[in-house]
């Protein structure tokens, strides 16, 4: 958002009184009940008519390389994560990192729609291709400025017990990936003498 804009009669939660909000090329500047301005330098000025302003959400744990694979490869007929985890493995390599971008972009307009500007998105490192890595990186920089999009590198089918799923993982982590996840049910049982 850039130029400077002037949100008046704004409610705050927990506030009874309206306020205005000054915000300058997407930046929050001032919030105050009376925000004084010559107003041939405010470029746009909006009535919120007493609506609620809050911080935007954030969703914590999406799997944006995932979204809208139903019709992929076969139908998921249990229904269980367990088979749904199963098609995307055989479903996974049969994506151009366009297609993936298309995807994680709905995704992503369906999360804004819902008031969310920050994802962390756990992506799928045991495509030694990194198809979906490649697109989520690439998406991440075209929308750094209006959603945070951290990535995490994450080894779908296990870190030790998908064979080279470590070194994957170490390889999303160079590629750009902000941190590291894991899927602990999917690893070999080791014990400890």
């Amino acid at each position: 958002m850039k130029g400077i804009k002037l949100f008046k009669n704004a409610r705050l939660k927990g506030q009874k009184e309206l306020v205005s909000i000054l915000v300058e090329d997407g930046i929050t500047k001032k919030i105050s009940a009376d925000i004084p301005y010559e107003k041939s330098t405010v470029c746009e000025e909006v009535d919120l008519n007493g609506q609620l302003v809050i911080p935007p959400y954030v969703d914590p744990h999406l799997h944006l390389d995932y979204v809208f694979t139903a019709n992929l490869g076969e139908e998921n007929g249990s229904g269980t994560l367990f088979e749904g985890i199963r098609r995307w493995s055989e479903s996974k390599g049969n994506m151009s990192v366009e297609q993936m971008k298309d995807r994680i972009y709905n995704g992503i307009k369906k999360e804004m729609l819902h008031g969310i500007q920050a994802i962390r998105t756990h992506i799928d490192v045991t495509d030694p291709t990194f198809t979906g890595l490649k697109a989520a990186l690439e998406v991440r920089d075209e929308v750094k400025d209006f959603l945070d999009l951290q990535i995490v590198a994450f080894p779908q089918e296990g870190m030790y017990a998908y064979k080279g799923g470590d070194e994957l993982v170490e390889e999303g982590l160079k590629m750009g990936a902000d941190c590291v996840g894991a899927i602990p049910h999917f690893e070999l049982k080791l014990t400890f003498a």
